[in-house]
């Protein structure tokens, strides 16, 4: 029996859900997620183990007021991108299956072409938002970074720290207030092939007059996806650890098992919060029905 996603639904009820998606469509997801998918985390994976393991090779070198002078930039930046090119990939390919799905345009026998066609599209879109978020987070942390810089080479450090202070504190305050807001602003592209624009004003509306059950559940996605990411992250870094950063062939191995998690992990949040959005659609279609 299809399941139905404009429907509300308890936060168990989105679990069941989620977990009877993943079941019916999880041999269609592992099937294609070989050609970008697999590719992509063993490269992450790869640049993980490079960054991490330099770091502790090289972090007793440097004083503890400039840690950050241990960090090989060159690979950190190649790690970021590979990561932003998952991350993208991963929404856009899961939100592919999610859309022709509602749409009832998915073949029983579905494959890659089936999928590609709403896959570039939504990657085109999904990365657009992101680029656009990064810059906000960017030029604003960039500035900060020049003022509290010049200070503390004036000799003024007491005042760059009660400004770092201020800075985080304010930045803490706005992820936990957009928090909602960004948890749902992918979903009108991959459920409705809306555009940017349409996407951040519809999640904007959602998410602000939901804001209590979308921060809830949200936050509960990411802490259960950090718990289980990080399982497999210990004994990695652990026997980094013990190894001195020199983890050898078996350091590369385990990180990319480590990025390998991810491609199981990912699509279940985001069908999870996928129902928290059409959930969220449902009720407020319902409200407006009856006010009319």
């Amino acid at each position: 029996m299809k399941i139905e996603f404009y429907k509300q639904r308890t936060l168990s009820e989105r679990f069941s859900a989620t977990a009877e998606f993943i079941r019916e469509n999880g041999k269609l997801y592992l099937k294609n997620i070989w050609y970008i998918g697999v590719p992509l985390a063993l490269l992450m994976g790869y640049f993980m183990h490079l960054y991490i393991s330099h770091v502790f090779e090289h972090i007793n070198e440097y004083p503890l007021y400039n840690p950050y002078a241990a960090i090989n930039w060159r690979i950190y930046s190649l790690l970021l991108i590979v990561s932003f090119l998952l991350t993208i990939f991963l929404t856009s390919f899961t939100g592919s299956i999610l859309y022709n799905y509602t749409k009832d345009t998915l073949p029983e026998n579905a494959g890659w072409v089936d999928l590609k066609s709403k896959l570039w599209p939504f990657m085109g879109k999904i990365s657009l938002l992101m680029l656009l978020f990064f810059a906000i987070i960017f030029i604003p942390s960039a500035i900060f970074g020049l003022i509290t810089g010049f200070l503390i080479l004036r000799g003024m450090v007491v005042l760059a720290g009660i400004i770092a202070i201020i800075f985080t504190l304010i930045l803490f305050a706005l992820i936990i207030v957009f928090l909602p807001f960004l948890m749902l602003i992918y979903y009108p592209i991959l459920f409705e092939n809306a555009s940017v624009w349409q996407s951040i004003k519809k999640s904007i509306r959602l998410s602000f007059k939901n804001w209590g059950s979308t921060f809830g559940t949200g936050l509960l996605a990411i802490l259960l996806v950090t718990v289980c990411y990080y399982i497999f992250f210990f004994p990695y870094l652990f026997y980094i650890m013990f190894n001195m950063g020199d983890g050898g062939t078996w350091g590369y191995v385990l990180a990319m098992i480590v990025s390998l998690i991810l491609l199981i992990l990912s699509p279940v949040v985001i069908v999870f919060m996928g129902f928290q959005y059409t959930s969220i659609v449902k009720k407020e279609e319902d409200k407006d029905f009856f006010q009319e």
